[in-house]
């Protein structure tokens, strides 16, 4: 078996010719699943509901923002959580930096000076 590493990936040629990949660096791009696409995609183009879910003062932020709802909700019962308890980031930085505060704020009350 012949291996060949190409950045991020390794690609292995087997005894009887088959060629096998694999990709490692899920932290840059990952896959996501078709439906998960298909709903994306309905919202990046013009004839989709493109606009700032953030901005209730047009009917495009309205329609995002009910979107956003409802993604909300569903991976809120995908975790058994509340759909309030479902926070959004923008990126791992983000959201390490709201778990650290969590736990800062959580952990706060217990200090005291003796």
């Amino acid at each position: 078996m012949d291996r060949i590493w190409t950045g991020n990936a390794i690609a292995a040629v087997l005894d009887d010719g088959r060629r096998m990949t694999a990709y490692l660096d899920y932290a840059a791009t990952t896959p996501v699943d078709a439906r998960v696409a298909a709903r994306l995609a309905e919202c990046l183009t013009v004839e989709g509901n493109f606009g700032n879910p953030g901005s209730s003062s047009h009917d495009f932020g309205d329609a995002a923002s009910g979107l956003v709802a409802t993604a909300r909700a569903q991976v809120a019962a995908a975790v058994g959580a509340e759909a309030e308890e479902v926070i959004w980031t923008s990126g791992a930085t983000e959201a390490n930096n709201l778990a650290l505060f969590g736990v800062a704020n959580y952990i706060a009350p217990m200090r005291h000076m003796a």
